[in-house]
């Protein structure tokens, strides 16, 4: 982390930000720690809704997600934030500086906040918030065009070479964690990123490959547009960009027959 600076601004609390970018007016994020610990079951819709917030300070929006509790019923949230573990929004901030190393945008810049509380650290990830949509809406949208799509869906892939190439599986490359911002990409939620050659060559390619695939499928299928002139466009084009997918393909492939039926029979072929 040679590019970024640690600071104390104040007892138990400690920023960690970009050598180049400083955090305006800090202190107003701390009322997020106290944010209503969450009593009831964090599952299903509720869970989103505790952990996330869009904040305004000096004129700009800020998108702040809560990477640990204090008191929860679920036992994973209870070790989340223990003191003897990295803090996962530390991790969250290590992970997205890593994938701006490989190449592929992120929102940026971001910032963390934690507060230490008895055994446990509480965290903030802090990023600039973007009103920019999803790349799940764009595949869903019948205002796109096909060739708007593709582009897109060229970029990602494009991408997904670049993290693979340093090392890194993102863990959950899906359509609904990327932001489409003026034609670029912008990536996000790096809850399940892992690094290492080990598993990116077990298992890694082959997930990261499977799940951005299956959210342009998925759409193309939602919409009514699938055929086999377009199954057959995005493997080429899968393995025009990605060298080692003729060697993953078989096994995508099957997956996606798996989970969609018009996959192996797509109407309209």
């Amino acid at each position: 982390m040679r590019d970024t600076v640690k600071e104390r601004p104040l007892p138990r609390v400690t920023l960690y930000r970009p050598r180049d970018h400083l955090l305006k007016n800090w202190a107003e994020f701390l009322p997020f720690f106290n944010d209503p610990e969450p009593l009831e079951d964090l599952k299903g819709g509720k869970r989103p809704h505790r952990r996330f917030f869009v904040f305004e300070t000096d004129g700009k929006k800020w998108h702040i997600k809560k990477m640990s509790y204090l008191i929860s019923p679920r036992m994973r949230d209870r070790f989340r934030g223990f003191f003897l573990f990295p803090p996962a929004a530390l991790l969250q901030f290590k992970r997205a500086l890593r994938v701006r190393a490989a190449g592929p945008e992120t929102v940026f810049p971001f910032f963390v906040l934690t507060r230490r509380e008895g055994i446990k650290i509480q965290g903030l990830f802090i990023s600039p918030y973007s009103g920019s949509g999803l790349l799940h809406e764009v595949f869903l949208s019948g205002s796109v065009s096909r060739d708007t799509k593709t582009g897109l869906f060229v970029k990602g892939i494009e991408d997904l070479r670049k993290m693979h190439k340093s090392g890194i599986t993102h863990g959950d490359a899906h359509s609904s964690n990327i932001l489409v911002e003026e034609g670029r990409l912008l990536w996000c939620d790096f809850d399940m990123m892992r690094t290492g050659r080990v598993y990116l060559e077990f298992k890694g390619r082959r997930r990261d490959l499977y799940r951005f695939i299956r959210s342009a499928v998925a759409a193309a299928i939602s919409r009514g547009e699938w055929n086999e002139p377009l199954k057959r466009e995005l493997l080429r084009l899968c393995g025009e960009l990605y060298p080692k997918f003729s060697r993953l393909e078989k096994g995508i492939i099957r997956r996606l027959s798996e989970k969609f039926r018009e996959f192996s029979s797509p109407p309209g072929s």
